[in-house]
């Protein structure tokens, strides 16, 4: 059934398995959802998924703060994180930060610390974790 709601534009952060064999795989089945933009570490592996799933645009990082940067665009409104478990913190405080809605593989936060900075700073996203 059609939606008359925009649809949503997601950024997929990281290039896991997961997120190739489950998120996108599933996210192609949806009406609404679109994979607007693929960051990672690996120029080969950015091809791949952005052909795979005709995702629109690509970014190569190299740090953190690419990421953080990367996910600040008002060509998004939410981010699928799906990168090592020490970065889901940052990256989750950085995009619900820029106002972005949040799917991160488990585990979210690796520290009670971590899950009160992100609940300080997020004001009316959705923040989930994927299992």
């Amino acid at each position: 059934m059609a939606s008359n709601n925009p649809p949503i534009r997601w950024a997929i952060i990281g290039t896991s398995s997961t997120a190739k064999k489950r998120i996108l795989k599933a996210m192609a089945q949806l009406d609404g959802h679109i994979p607007e933009l693929i960051v990672g570490r690996s120029a080969s592996k950015l091809a791949d998924f952005q052909k795979e799933f005709s995702i629109h645009n690509q970014i190569l990082v190299s740090g953190h703060n690419d990421y953080i940067a990367a996910i600040d665009s008002n060509q998004i409104d939410a981010v699928y994180i799906s990168l090592p478990n020490s970065m889901h913190a940052e990256i989750v405080c950085g995009a619900i930060g820029a106002g972005k809605h949040v799917l991160c593989e488990k585990p979210m936060f690796l520290t009670t610390n971590d899950f009160n900075n992100a609940k300080t700073i997020a004001r009316h996203q959705v923040i989930a974790e994927n299992f």
